[in-house]
């Protein structure tokens, strides 16, 4: 039975503590939902990343829906920070379409991708001729076995190299 695309939550973290949560301006008539991956706009302000080169500085994800509100800055959002301590939980794809879990995933870098129909929820994408790899899978959902389940979830880390607030040297 395949499962359908889930929109992504926080799975736990490395240390057992609550996910690092920030909470930011939003850019003007935000629409995202709970689960999208979310980055700075020119102004600070947070928006919905919208392809590849926008998950170059990824902030984290949304941790509610975007307020819709006609003016910059008036409403703030909170997000789940991408650090290296949170672990997210996303169904995993190909092109955007459900494909089943692999025990070989584990340890391998991967795309991301917005569904194109309601509920547009965000997907690890398993194609890399498509997608740019922005993060690592680090084990498959327990609640979704057997393993090789059509529409599986994942639980992924952010690329250090692709998080907005992680520090680099």
């Amino acid at each position: 039975m395949a499962l359908p695309i889930r929109a992504i939550e926080v799975a736990r973290t490395v240390h057992d503590t609550s996910p690092q949560t920030l909470e930011f301006p939003e850019a003007a008539l935000q629409t995202f939902k709970k689960g999208a991956f979310v980055v700075f706009n020119a102004a600070g302000n947070i928006i919905e990343a919208t392809d590849d080169a926008s998950l170059t500085q990824i902030v984290g994800i949304a941790a509610e829906d975007g307020a819709n509100d006609p003016i910059a800055a008036n409403s703030r959002t909170t997000v789940w920070i991408a650090d290296d301590d949170t672990i997210f939980v996303a169904s995993l794809t190909n092109t955007g379409v459900i494909t089943p879990t692999a025990q070989n995933l584990i340890g391998q870098n991967f795309g991301v991708v917005r569904q194109l129909v309601a509920p547009f929820n965000w997907s690890v994408d398993t194609n890399l001729a498509v997608h740019l790899r922005r993060v690592v899978i680090v084990d498959l959902d327990s609640r979704d076995f057997p393993i090789g389940t059509p529409g599986g979830r994942v639980l992924f880390m952010v690329a250090g190299f692709f998080r907005k607030l992680a520090a680099t040297s």
